[in-house]
């Protein structure tokens, strides 16, 4: 696959924390509908890209492949971004 990136508030996933885990779909009609991934942080972990409501992109060799926004940042702790 080509180099993938996710873009959270602003800010490159890489310049906040390893990442991996990705994955996104897209509803019927061509629309975004869901994108998760893990990152390896402390449960303690904050940071204002990752928060509820921040635009979230997802890049496949330079093209955005989907956009959405954080729902359910890590609130249970386990490092998974939805």
């Amino acid at each position: 696959m080509s180099s993938v990136q996710i873009r959270c508030g602003g800010q490159w996933l890489t310049t906040i924390a390893p990442w991996g885990e990705l994955t996104w779909s897209h509803a019927a009609d061509g629309g975004c509908k869901e994108a998760s991934w893990r990152m390896d942080v402390p449960q303690t972990f904050s940071h204002p890209a990752l928060t509820r409501g921040q635009i979230v992109t997802v890049r496949v060799g330079g093209i955005n492949v989907w956009r959405g926004f954080i729902s359910e940042p890590d609130v249970a702790g386990d490092g998974t971004y939805t």
